[in-house]
């Protein structure tokens, strides 16, 4: 991971929430208050997708120091396309996936589990030689939201590595080290919970 680029990133969020937080707008809509501005500001991704780039830059980065032969997707500043993977249950567009080598893309149909018979857009070959990386975040109500958080991360990577167990997967957490305190918010001002984040749950 470039830390530089995730560090200017880092601080891009923190300026836009704040600003969303203190004007109780966000693109020129004024909300009722800070809180409800966050929530807008949140929901349209925007903080989020500077997250995806810096990945995005950090991988095309390391892999040119390795091959010339990989196709990242979405592209570089892009938001779309997304690639569609398949896994053992379900198949879903993915945060971001890299193609690595000089294989095609070989459409298929699937054969065995509960997508038996659905066409695989990329092929299992391929899939097998691919990077997938999921980008999270979740800036509040951490500790509440935990087990939801939890369940959802293993059983989305369960689902891929079920079927496709060569695959390399990896996952980029973004959480707050000590949350901003909704109160505050919806007076419009900039205030942060007593208790910190526990950060270590979800590391061990």
């Amino acid at each position: 991971m470039n830390l530089d680029l995730l560090q200017k990133a880092v601080e891009e969020i923190k300026s836009e929430l704040e600003t969303a937080i203190r004007t109780g707008s966000y693109k020129n809509k004024n909300y009722d208050n800070g809180q409800q501005a966050k929530q807008a500001l949140i929901r349209s991704q925007n903080l989020i997708m500077k997250i995806h780039e810096v990945v995005k830059a950090s991988l095309d980065q390391e892999l040119k120091k390795f091959t010339e032969s990989y196709t990242i997707y979405p592209p570089l500043d892009k938001r779309g396309p997304e690639l569609v993977v398949s896994g053992l249950i379900k198949s879903k567009r993915q945060d971001i996936v890299a193609l690595v080598g000089k294989d095609t893309k070989k459409p298929e149909i699937i054969r065995e589990g509960p997508l038996a018979g659905a066409v695989n857009s990329i092929g299992k070959r391929r899939s097998e030689n691919a990077i997938v990386i999921g980008i999270r975040s979740q800036l509040s109500s951490v500790g509440k939201n935990f087990d939801t958080l939890m369940e959802r991360t293993f059983a989305e990577t369960l689902n891929l590595r079920l079927r496709l167990p060569k695959l390399v997967m990896g996952e980029v957490y973004i959480l707050p080290v000590i949350e901003y305190d909704d109160q505050a918010m919806k007076q419009n001002s900039i205030d942060w919970k007593k208790r910190p984040t526990p950060i270590e749950k979800f590391t061990e």
